[in-house]
């Protein structure tokens, strides 16, 4: 067995360089223990506090070999410098040097406002956020959305990603959709990059929802006189000058002397529809009545 012992210990490195590693972040590397002989092998290894080797005792079994994981996490941004001592059987040993740079990892953004204008409802925006690792050292990040809910809210800003790793001196792409959803509305949302072990950026989006453009041919239909128990028609149109189709409804009873045949309906993008409206009084008198109508994602129209 005294033969078998070098063998194994020459295949260990005898230096594990870990070069720059991130603070409060995991940096893992790992080596094997390989046992060729016909003999069960017992191991221990002792070493600093800074690095930690899982296992760090237990048997190798024989024709079998082990894979020992060295991590560290370092708290602060330093040099850490240390030695392991690797045992077998208590009869053989090596002296295993560690080495490490830690450093604080930063991520910068490319912009702390996004704004993403006026959209049109029921349409989407998409913009770009672009994070930058320039540091030496990996960074792992987390975007947090900062606003503080009061009940249940509407998302209207969407991210590509919330999370990622970004290797030294590259850069990671978020994208950013705002979805419109109310006509009028001004959405505002701030959101924080947080970077594990380092900096915290912050960056805020704005979007407003425009409605629809839409508007009635005549907000007054006029028959004037005409005899009685005959009747009159008259039309108006709602126009519809957006890029979206919408849909409307005209809230009337018809049971009186004013009669509108169409009362809900498709209004086409940059189209009109015909509303037809029809008066046949019953008695002699001045008639008048206001009617409503509602243009989805547009205003209440009154004629």
């Amino acid at each position: 067995m005294e033969k078998i012992y070098p063998k194994i210990l020459e295949k260990i490195p005898d230096t594990v360089d870990f070069s720059f590693i991130s603070v409060r972040n995991i940096t893992q590397k790992s080596f094997f223990l390989e046992n060729p002989s016909d003999q069960s092998i017992i191991f221990r290894i002792e070493n600093e506090n800074a690095y930690v080797f899982e296992p760090n005792q237990g048997v190798i079994m024989k024709k079998h070999k082990t894979e020992i994981k060295i991590k560290i996490v370092p708290e602060s941004a330093t040099v850490l410098i240390a030695n392991a001592l690797i045992v077998l059987d208590e009869k053989a040993q090596k002296i295993m040097k560690l080495s490490s740079i830690a450093k604080y990892p930063y991520i910068k953004i490319n912009k702390s406002a996004i704004e993403f204008g006026n959209v049109l409802v029921g349409k989407s925006k998409e913009m770009e956020l672009i994070l930058t690792n320039s540091e030496k050292v990996p960074a792992k990040f987390s975007i947090v959305k900062k606003t503080i809910p009061y009940g249940k809210i509407k998302e209207y800003f969407y991210l590509s990603t919330t999370k990622g790793f970004i290797q030294s001196e590259n850069s990671f792409l978020i994208k950013i959709k705002f979805i419109t959803s109310h006509p009028g509305q001004f959405s505002y949302e701030t959101f924080e990059v947080v970077t594990n072990g380092g900096n915290t950026s912050r960056f805020s989006c704005f979007g407003n929802c425009l409605s629809l453009t839409t508007h009635i041919s005549s907000k007054n239909v006029n028959f004037h006189s005409i005899e009685l128990t005959s009747s009159m028609s008259k039309l108006i149109r709602l126009y519809n000058d957006s890029e979206e189709p919408t849909t409307f409804q005209i809230y009337h009873n018809n049971d009186g002397p004013f009669k509108i045949i169409e009362t809900e309906g498709v209004i086409g993008a940059k189209t009109n529809v015909r509303v037809n409206v029809i008066f046949k009084p019953n008695d002699t008198m001045t008639y008048y009545e206001r009617v409503f109508c509602l243009i989805r994602n547009h205003n209440v129209l009154v004629f």
